[in-house]
């Protein structure tokens, strides 16, 4: 297979389509550093502190594609044509014109920790502050390349690892061109990545914009999980766990609050939200009744995530404590993580320990009854229903749609009612995989990817 070119346009944030900075982040956005070539460390710390960037702006393609929610179809014909294009499954997805978020913000990110990489290597320095500056680079660099192959390649598949496309490696901050290599090395460099980040970070930062080693760790598994490999994964979600707080105890959140969780949650690992979009605002959407129903009596996360509304249910449980939602890492995924993991290597009861001790904490004490089973595969089946329960607009399901669906036993075909058709994304489907934007076609004469 012929390797592909890839030119790395670096666009205006104000011309980049959907681009608007979260409402509330813990440190507050900085200006924009591609202004200047920052040298120092301080100054290549204020680069990764640049939290417009790094922490915000993405449209949420995904979880938009996702299932879970609906929107009713006086919204649909009131919303931006690439919102609609991604709900309704669309061959075409994006602007001719503008150059999508949640393709040009991942690879900003990239570039930017590309320049701390390149600037740390120039200080000459191995302080305990350089090789902080050095993990949360290569955490960064990982993390977005993570989130571009989830939406512009396909699901990772051991048998052609070397033949699927993955996506363009920014592996410098000042190479124009590089190619679109194989899924196989796109994922081995972002677990390189992450490797180094676990070694380099340390166990805590001064806020959850920063990510700590525990975070690398957990994305890590999450990497792994998605690769198979689940004794690694188990190893580096345990280590993660033990270097993490406490879960939180829904019973203790204000279930009549606007925004239940606040900013700095005790669960928030790193932070990361999508921003604020139809798909996402209580005005316009609203939540699937089947996954509301599954939601059994007692089961707190029912009344804390959500809230009846004269057309429905809406969603208000996001992390970010705003109608942006949290889509970072955070300690509820790594129980879920660990005991997928444990189920998956045959050892149930350690599965169960992990799948009640998280479900005892989103549960009224009186109502509790802790799960129960021996078989590994039935463990795993709670495991995989808990998984969709747990993380509502966390950016986290249209992956696990996307990996689940190699599995006959989970596949899973979304159906939607629109416009009074009906729109359907069967497991295999093209349309998992989106279209790279037309304007970096253009630019880089890189392979697109088929759609139906």
């Amino acid at each position: 297979m012929s390797m592909m070119r890839f030119v790395l346009p670096f666009i205006p944030a104000l011309i980049i389509y959907g681009l608007t900075a979260c409402s509330k982040n813990p440190l507050p956005a900085k200006r924009d550093r591609t202004l200047v070539v920052p040298h120092s460390e301080q100054e290549l710390l204020e680069l990764l502190d640049d939290t417009a960037i790094m922490n915000g702006q993405l449209i949420g393609a995904a979880e938009i594609s996702a299932d879970g929610y609906y929107l009713p179809d006086p919204v649909l014909d009131t919303i931006s044509p690439v919102i609609r294009n991604l709900y309704q499954w669309q061959k075409d997805v994006w602007d001719p014109v503008y150059m999508p978020a949640d393709w040009a913000v991942p690879y900003r990110r990239i570039f930017y920790a590309n320049r701390v990489l390149e600037g740390v290597s120039d200080t000459d320095s191995n302080s305990p502050r350089s090789k902080n500056l050095e993990g949360m680079a290569f955490f960064h660099r990982a993390y977005n390349h993570f989130l571009l192959a989830q939406l512009f390649a396909g699901s990772y598949q051991k048998a052609t690892t070397d033949t699927d496309l993955g996506i363009p490696l920014k592996r410098a901050a000042h190479d124009s061109i590089v190619t679109r290599g194989t899924i196989g090395q796109t994922y081995a460099c972002i677990t390189a990545d992450l490797r180094k980040a676990c070694r380099l970070l340390p166990p805590t930062q001064a806020t959850s914009n920063r990510p700590c080693r525990a975070a690398a760790s957990g994305l890590l598994a999450r990497v792994l999980v998605q690769m198979g490999a689940y004794n690694e994964a188990l190893y580096c979600v345990h280590t993660a766990i033990m270097e993490s707080g406490e879960l939180m105890r829904f019973k203790d959140q204000d279930s009549v609050a606007i925004h239940p969780f606040g900013l700095n949650n005790s669960e928030i690992l790193f932070y990361d939200a999508f921003s604020e979009g139809p798909a996402f605002d209580p005005a316009t959407s609203r939540v699937d009744t089947d996954l509301l129903r599954s939601y059994e009596p007692g089961d707190l996360r029912r009344a804390i995530y959500f809230k009846p509304v004269a057309q429905g249910t809406i969603f208000r449980g996001s992390y970010s404590g705003t109608d942006a939602p949290f889509c970072g890492i955070a300690l509820d995924e790594l129980y879920l993580l660990r005991a997928e993991c444990n189920a998956r290597l045959g050892n149930s009861a350690t599965a169960l320990k992990d799948l009640n001790t998280l479900r005892r904490s989103r549960w009224e004490p009186e109502m509790f009854e802790p799960l129960q089973a021996t078989d590994p595969q039935a463990v795993l089946d709670l495991v995989i229903a808990e998984r969709r329960k747990e993380y509502y607009f966390r950016g986290l399901r249209w992956s696990d749609l996307r990996r689940l669906n190699l599995e006959p036993r989970y596949a899973h075909t979304i159906n939607r009612a629109t416009s009074g058709k009906q729109v359907t994304l069967i497991p295999g489907d093209l349309n998992y995989i989106l279209p790279i934007p037309q304007q970096e076609i253009i630019l880089s004469g890189i392979q697109q990817n088929t759609r139906r």
